[in-house]
């Protein structure tokens, strides 16, 4: 895979991440692929989501305090950027088995996420997978539009600016 095929697919997998937490108005901060990784070939990033008012103190009794809020909309916004990363990937000729190996890598930390967020949410890795396939399907252009805006604004959306793009979702 090529370099800017990669940079490409990174810019979709992170506004799905994006698209989600507007979908469930989780309350967006602001996303942005890490420096110094922005151009490497493969660019990873955060899509920062508000705490929901968890204090510091509440956090440290608990340290699953935030994922506990809003737990199956918190496991489809893990599970929906490898959907969106493996379907860039297809889109752009790989196979079906190379997208799904390069999307799997990439979302390492996004399954260890939803691990641990399984323990609390109504629903199954599978039907939360299934939604986040369908968010995919139905968000396909805001999610591009989102990828595009964030490749031009250097790796940096706020909320507000990613909410606009994304058809003025609440953020």
């Amino acid at each position: 895979m090529k370099r800017h095929e990669k940079h490409w697919a990174g810019l979709v997998h992170e506004s799905a991440h994006v698209a989600a937490i507007l979908h469930y108005e989780l309350g967006l901060e602001y996303v942005q692929l890490n420096p110094p990784t922005f151009w490497s070939p493969d660019p990873h990033g955060e899509p920062y989501m508000s705490d929901y008012g968890v204090t510091e103190d509440e956090l440290a009794e608990d340290p699953d305090a935030i994922i506990k809020t809003e737990p199956a909309a918190r496991l489809v916004v893990c599970l929906v950027g490898a959907s969106a990363q493996y379907r860039a990937i297809v889109e752009g000729g790989r196979s079906r088995w190379a997208a799904s190996r390069l999307a799997r890598a990439y979302s390492e930390g996004d399954r260890a996420l939803a691990a641990r967020i399984t323990q609390y949410s109504p629903w199954s890795w599978r039907e939360a997978q299934q939604e986040a396939d369908n968010l995919v399907d139905y968000y396909w252009d805001d999610i591009n539009r989102l990828a595009v805006a964030l490749r031009d604004a250097g790796g940096y959306l706020d909320g507000d600016e990613a909410a606009s793009v994304f058809g003025g979702a609440s953020a």
